[in-house]
C-alpha cells in the first residue's frame, strides 16, 4: 500500500513536495512515485529531485521491502507480471529471488520494454543501500563488519558510513576485498563473493547502477551520450570518449573498465583465458559479427591504458613501471617492453623481462596484427596510403599485408611506422598473425617438434619447397624471407651472430643506416636492400675471419638464395629482365629459376645482361662456399660433397675398405650356415 500511494508517508509528501509540484504535477496514484523514480535517475541534473526527496524514496521502498517482494511495487507488478509468469515462475518468492531471476533475465525475448525500465528503476535505489538486496546483506554483513571497520548495522543509512549523495560505502570496499586480494588467500566467505559479483553483474548492465559513475559522469553522459540509451551503450560511450572525459569521471570509468577486464562478471567477455581465447577465434568464419565487433570494441578501448588488460596488467606492471614509466597507452608500453625483449634477444643476454611478461607481450602484439584498428598510430600514419592501395581489403591481416607489398610507395611517415613494424613482427613470429593464419596446417605437419613458436619462419622455410607444401602459406614464407633479406635489423639471429663482424668489416654500410628508416630511406631504397648482407657474403667468401656461428648464417643467407632468387634482392634485382625474358615459365622455388639463368649463362654467355651475368658467376662461387660450411641435406649432396672434397681418394679408400670388409663377414657367415646345413643332413 506504501508503493500505491505514497501520501500515506508523510516524509516522502514532505521530502518531495516541490518536485512533484515541479515534475509531476499532472500525475497522481503509483504512476505518480514512478514518475519521480524516472526524475532520480535522468541524464540532466537539473531534472533530478532534490537529495530530500531522494532519502524520503529510499527510504519508503526500505520501509516497503520493494527491493526484497518485486509485487509491493504496483507499477513493476503490473509490467512485469507476464515476464514473470514465462521465465520465473519456478522461483521462490521472498529475498529478492524473483527480482534476481528477472535481471538474469534482462537480454531474453520475453522481456519487455515496460518491464526492464520499471525493473531498472527499483534497482538503481537497490544499488544505493545494501538492504534492500537481501542475499546481500545476508551473506555479506559479517565480513563488512569485520574487514570494512562497518557498525553492525552498517545497512543502517542514519549510522553507517556514508556520503551526502550515495549513502554506504561498504560495498565498494567488499567489493575491493573480493577482487584485489593480489594472490593472497581470499578472507571473504564464498557466499558473500558469489553475492558480491552477482550484485556487481547487475549493475554493470548500466551506468545508473554504478553509482561511482553515475555520480561523477552525468555532465560528460549529457555531452558525449545523450542518444545511448540501450543496454551498455552508455558506459562504452565513456570508455570511447575516455580521453575527453572530466578528471572525476574519467577515473571513475577507468577503474570500472580496470575492474570489468579482470572479472567476467562484469563483463560477459572476461579479459582472462576465455578472452584470450575469443580473440584468438575472432576472425573464424563461424563467428558471429556482433560477438567479433564487442571483442574487438574492448581491444580498442584497452590501448587507452594498459591497466585495462587485466593479464597482461598482472604479468608486466612492475616492469612497466621500471622500463617503461614514460609510456602513456597501451600500445607504446608494448612497443617499450618488446624492445628491451628484442635487445636482449640480438646480444645474448639473459632477459631483464620474465618469461609470463613476454608472453603477454607477445599477445598483444599477435592482437596489433590482426587488425590495423587495433595499431591506431599505424593506422593514423598510414591513412592516405590505406585508402589508394588498401581500400579493399578486410581487416584480419589482410591490410598490413597489404601494406608492406607496397613498401616503394609509401610515404615518409607511413614507411617510418611499417619499418617499427615490420622489425618488430619479423623478429619473432609468434606475433606474426598472418603467418601463424595462413601456415596453421604446414606448422602442424612439419613444425610440430619446433617448441618455440618464434622461431616458426625458421622452421617453414626449410620445408617450403617440399611437394605437398601449401601455396598460401609458402607465399607468406617467401615474402617473409624476402622482407627479412632487405636489411639486417629484420634478422635478429644475424645480429646475434654476426653483431661484431658486421661492426668490424661493414661499418661504413651501417653508418648510413638511419633510425626507423630502412637503409638509406626512400630514394634509394631499391639500390640499397641487402646491403649489409651483401657485405657479410663477400666477406664470407674473401675467406677473411669471421666467427663460427656468423658463418653459418650467412651460409643460410646464401642456401635460401639458391633455393629461391626472390630472396636475394640484390641478384633478384640485377636478374629480373633475364628471368622475365628466359625463365617466366619456370614455377619458383627449389632453385629452379637459378638453374633456369645458369643453363642460359653457360649455353649462351652474351645474351644475358653484363650486371645479371656477374652478380651470378659471383653467387655460383658463394653457393660453393656455403656447401661447405652446411651440412648434406640429401644423398645426391653428400655424395657431391665427398667427390668435390681433397681427401675424396681417402672417403674412397674406406668405403672401399667397408664394403670389403662386410663381404668377408658375409662369405664367411655363408660357408659356417652351409656347413651346419650339411651336419644336419647326416
Amino acid at each position: 500500500m506504501l508503493m500505491s500511494d505514497f501520501q500515506m508517508n508523510p516524509e516522502v509528501f514532505k521530502g518531495c513536495g516541490d518536485d512533484i509540484s515541479k515534475y509531476c504535477h499532472q500525475v497522481d496514484g503509483p504512476n505518480l512515485l514512478n514518475c519521480l523514480m524516472q526524475h532520480v535517475k535522468t541524464k540532466k541534473r537539473q531534472e533530478r529531485v532534490t537529495s530530500e526527496c531522494l532519502r524520503a524514496l529510499e527510504d519508503l521502498i526500505k520501509t516497503s521491502d520493494a527491493g526484497e517482494d518485486w509485487r509491493v511495487d504496483p507499477v513493476l507488478r503490473r509490467n512485469c507480471q507476464p515476464v514473470v509468469d514465462n521465465v520465473c515462475r519456478d522461483t521462490q518468492g521472498g529475498e529478492a529471488r524473483v527480482l534476481n531471476c528477472l535481471m538474469e533475465h534482462l537480454d531474453s525475448p520475453a522481456m519487455t520494454e515496460e518491464c526492464e525500465q520499471s525493473l531498472l528503476l527499483i534497482q538503481y535505489f537497490v544499488a544505493r543501500n545494501f538492504k534492500l538486496d537481501p542475499q546481500l546483506y545476508k551473506h555479506c554483513k559479517e565480513d563488512a563488519v569485520n574487514y570494512c571497520h562497518s557498525e553492525k548495522t552498517w545497512d543502517n543509512v542514519l549510522t553507517a558510513q556514508e556520503d551526502p549523495e550515495r549513502g554506504p560505502l561498504v560495498f565498494p570496499c567488499l567489493h575491493r576485498m573480493a577482487t584485489e586480494n593480489d594472490g593472497k588467500q581470499q578472507p571473504l566467505k564464498k557466499n558473500c563473493i558469489r553475492e558480491i559479483r552477482r550484485a556487481m553483474k547487475q549493475r554493470a548492465i548500466s551506468v545508473h547502477l554504478i553509482p561511482e559513475v553515475e555520480d561523477n559522469c552525468l555532465e560528460d553522459l549529457t555531452k558525449f551520450c545523450p542518444t545511448k540509451t540501450k543496454k551498455g551503450e552508455e558506459m562504452q560511450c565513456l570508455q570511447d570518449n575516455l580521453d575527453q572525459l572530466d578528471k572525476n569521471c574519467h577515473d571513475a570509468v577507468k577503474t570500472f573498465t580496470m575492474e570489468e577486464a579482470g572479472n567476467v562478471e562484469m563483463n560477459p567477455i572476461d579479459e582472462g583465458d576465455t578472452m584470450e581465447c575469443l580473440i584468438q577465434h575472432k576472425n573464424d568464419e563461424d563467428v558471429r559479427p556482433e560477438c567479433r565487433a564487442a571483442i574487438e570494441h574492448f581491444q580498442i578501448i584497452s590501448l587507452k591504458d594498459y591497466h585495462f588488460t587485466f593479464k597482461f596488467k598482472q604479468a608486466c606492471k612492475d616492469h612497466v613501471r621500471r622500463y617503461c614509466s614514460t609510456s602513456t597507452t597501451k600500445n607504446e608500453v608494448v612497443s617499450c617492453l618488446s624492445e628491451h625483449i628484442r635487445n636482449d634477444t640480438i646480444t645474448g643476454r639473459s632477459h631483464s623481462i620474465p618469461k609470463d611478461c613476454r608472453k603477454q607481450v607477445k599477445e598483444q602484439l599477435l592482437q596489433q596484427r590482426s587488425s590495423i584498428s587495433l595499431n591506431p598510430k599505424l593506422a593514423k600514419a598510414c591513412q592516405t596510403e590505406l585508402e589508394k592501395f588498401c581500400n579493399d581489403k578486410e581487416h584480419n591481416g589482410a591490410v598490413l599485408e597489404c601494406l608492406q607489398s607496397y613498401t616503394n610507395r609509401l610515404g615518409d611517415t607511413c614507411r617510418h611506422e611499417m619499418f617499427k613494424f615490420k622489425k618488430s613482427e619479423l623478429s619473432d613470429s609468434a606475433t606474426d598473425y598472418t603467418l601463424l593464419k595462413e601456415c596453421k596446417e604446414m606448422a602442424f605437419q612439419f613444425c610440430s617438434k619446433e617448441s618455440e613458436s618464434s622461431k616458426l619462419l625458421d622452421c617453414l622455410k626449410i620445408y617450403k619447397d617440399e611437394p605437398n607444401f601449401d601455396q598460401r602459406c609458402h607465399l607468406v614464407v617467401v615474402n617473409r624471407l624476402i622482407e627479412q633479406n632487405t636489411d639486417y635489423r629484420f634478422n635478429p639471429s644475424l645480429q646475434l651472430a654476426c653483431g661484431r663482424n658486421i661492426d668490424q668489416y661493414c661499418s661504413a654500410v651501417v653508418a648510413r643506416a638511419q633510425e626507423n628508416e630502412e637503409l638509406n630511406g626512400k630514394e634509394n631504397i631499391e639500390n640499397d636492400d641487402g646491403q649489409v648482407e651483401e657485405c657479410l657474403k663477400t666477406v664470407f667468401s674473401s675467406g677473411r675471419n669471421i666467427r663460427k656461428e656468423c658463418k653459418v648464417e650467412i651460409a643460410n643467407l646464401i642456401a635460401e638464395a639458391k633455393a629461391d632468387i626472390h630472396v636475394d634482392p640484390l641478384l633478384h634485382r640485377a636478374c629480373s629482365n633475364d628471368l622475365l625474358k628466359y625463365c617466366s615459365t619456370v614455377k619458383s622455388g627449389n632453385g629452379r629459376q637459378l638453374n633456369c639463368l645458369q643453363k642460359i649463362m653457360d649455353s649462351q654467355p652474351d645474351a644475358m645482361e653484363k650486371e645479371c651475368t656477374e652478380k651470378l658467376t659471383k653467387r655460383m662461387e658463394m653457393f660453393k662456399n656455403a656447401d661447405k660450411i652446411l651440412p648434406p641435406e640429401n644423398i645426391e649432396e653428400l655424395v657431391n660433397v665427398v667427390i668435390s672434397s681433397p681427401a675424396h681418394k681417402f672417403f674412397m679408400v674406406v668405403a672401399l675398405t667397408f664394403v670389403g670388409f662386410f663381404f668377408f663377414i658375409g662369405m664367411m657367415m655363408g660357408r659356417v650356415t652351409k656347413k651346419a646345413h650339411f651336419q644336419k643332413l647326416k
